[in-house]
């Protein structure tokens, strides 16, 4: 006799259907609601990223433009705040650095035109006149050593920059090695005849007793700038060294009247 519970009807494998209630129904919708919310922000928040990403280099070049135009008018408090725009829109703007620090050294404000002359050499390591104008502003701050490793540094990047050359006679003559520091000038003179390399370089034939050497020198800063006090004074001061003593009292009036004194 066949056993009643085996031939029952196999249980149903339907799943069993349970009443979702009003509150978790609501429940559900917020959530929906809340996601559609976050993505929409999230879409809204990277498009104006994305747009300010793609506004900021115009902005910043208009804030460069804006500063150029200070710094060539003379107005470099104007230019600093114009660059230091530039730069917050475009942390790599090399030649915003370069004019920013450049306004800092007609300023007379040096830690900060380090700084950015250092960070025009991180982004530009090329570039010698970065390291040349750093090392100006060392000079300017004594700091000698640090000042002719950045002309070893602009000479090795550029042999033909005379502006090296012309730091590096200055730092040696204030550290008193006189003949490499003539050997600088000299090479700085070659490379750009100004007045102010061949200046240098009287100077330095002066402190080394080389007067008639100075005076050829000083000969040729007075052919460049016939208005130089400081010309006339220092080819007084070698014509007294060697015995003139008329042409030096006649030099030394003519600086003082050029000098308005």
């Amino acid at each position: 006799m066949a056993d009643p519970q085996k031939t029952s009807e196999p249980l149903s494998s339907a799943p069993v259907l349970v009443p979702i209630s009003p509150q978790d129904f609501a429940r559900t919708k917020r959530r929906i609601v809340w996601a559609c919310i976050g993505a929409a922000v999230v879409v809204v928040v990277l498009s104006a990223w994305m747009y300010k990403r793609s506004m900021d280099p115009i902005k910043a070049r208009e804030a460069y433009t804006t500063g150029e135009g200070f710094f060539k008018n003379l107005r470099y408090t104007q230019a600093i705040l114009a660059f230091d725009q530039a730069v917050a829109l475009k942390p790599d703007f090399v030649d915003a650095y370069l004019l920013r620090a450049r306004s800092h050294v007609i300023q007379g404000d040096l830690p900060p035109a380090v700084e950015d002359f250092t960070k025009v050499i991180q982004l530009r390591p090329a570039d010698a006149q970065a390291y040349a104008e750093r090392g100006a502003v060392y000079l300017a701050q004594k700091n000698y050593e640090a000042a002719l490793a950045d002309c070893e540094s602009a000479i090795a990047k550029d042999s033909q920059l005379a502006a090296a050359y012309n730091v590096r006679g200055s730092a040696l003559r204030n550290i008193g090695d006189l003949p490499k520091a003539l050997a600088a000038f000299s090479r700085a003179v070659e490379l750009a005849p100004t007045a102010d390399n061949y200046f240098q370089r009287a100077s330095t034939h002066q402190l080394l007793d080389q007067h008639r050497d100075a005076l050829a020198d000083l000969e040729l800063v007075i052919a460049f700038k016939p208005d130089s006090p400081e010309a006339y004074l220092a080819r007084a001061r070698s014509e007294r060294a060697l015995g003139d003593k008329d042409s030096a009292d006649r030099d030394y009036q003519q600086a003082r009247q050029l000098d308005g004194r």
